[in-house]
């Protein structure tokens, strides 16, 4: 995997497992956090922190993660996904603790200190 592709992923990596969301601060640890099984059955999809979708793929027996092809990040797309977990683990439109709507770093950091 090329040395140049890793530079382009922005830690952490997230993880969405069917609206499930998990956030892990390194590439390698997000690796060791997903089966060869699910990541061949598409079960995951990933990003990175700026909303870049990440390929994840089974290399032999490695799980890897590299910046799909062509991908510009997609903060919406990612800010989306993330409101939509809070609010379900909430039940309701959760408070932000900032005015206005969360940026998404905001958000990102957040799930990072509920998995703390």
């Amino acid at each position: 995997m090329a040395s140049n592709a890793l530079a382009e992923i922005h830690l952490p990596v997230i993880l969405d497992d069917a609206g499930d969301l998990t956030a892990h601060r390194s590439i390698s640890d997000a690796c060791h956090y997903v089966e060869a099984i699910d990541v061949e059955d598409g079960v995951y999809e990933a990003f990175d922190a700026t909303g870049r979708r990440l390929r994840v793929y089974v290399d032999g027996e490695v799980v890897r993660m590299v910046p799909a092809n062509g991908a510009e990040p997609d903060e919406g797309e990612l800010r989306r996904r993330l409101i939509s977990f809070f609010e379900r683990l909430s039940r309701t439109r959760p408070e932000w603790g900032v005015a206005g709507e969360p940026s998404l770093q905001h958000l990102v950091d957040r799930l990072l200190t509920l998995q703390a």
